[in-house]
């Protein structure tokens, strides 16, 4: 009786399985194309990233704790102006170097100056643009969020820090 149950079952898997593949029960596919005039697989253009400032060989992740191996490195809150959103907001936490030479410093880079226009403020943007005129080297800042840059050539006595890790 029992090698009955078991024919009787394997003739019913085989049956069901050449049915399937014959495609008499198929479901109709339905082809969903893209909208030719949106290009969710176009080529974005390049854009500026910061500069590289941590090895991954100086990144140890330990049982209880993340240790990162570069010195003089600063912690930094931010005020929530907004100006960064969405890289920089309330609770994140920056990892900062004291910039001592504007070779340091590099279109994408985000960086911390006290602006001209506020003495002992300090406005943290990124650089778009790096150059020279009859004073020297300056830099252009812009804020993320932000639809214009800001509104002075920033000088390398000015700046004072450079992002190199954010923690959200």
């Amino acid at each position: 009786m029992a090698w009955q149950i078991a024919l009787t079952v394997i003739l019913a898997f085989t049956a069901g399985w050449m049915v399937n593949d014959a495609g008499l029960f198929d479901a109709p596919v339905q082809l969903e194309q893209a909208q030719e005039n949106v290009p969710i697989f176009a080529q974005p253009d390049d854009i500026p990233s910061p500069s590289a400032a941590i090895d991954a060989e100086d990144i140890r992740v330990l049982g209880d704790r993340v240790e990162i191996r570069v010195p003089n490195v600063i912690p930094a809150v931010f005020t929530d102006t907004n100006s960064m959103d969405p890289v920089i907001d309330a609770g994140t936490t920056a990892l900062e170097l004291t910039i001592t030479s504007p070779n340091q410093v590099q279109v994408g880079d985000i960086v911390s100056y006290e602006t001209s226009l506020a003495p002992g403020i300090f406005v943290i943007h990124r650089v778009v643009e790096k150059g020279a005129d009859e004073d020297g080297v300056y830099f252009i800042l812009k804020g993320d969020n932000n639809p214009t840059t800001d509104p002075e050539k920033v000088r390398p006595e000015q700046l004072r820090r450079k992002v190199i890790g954010l923690l959200y």
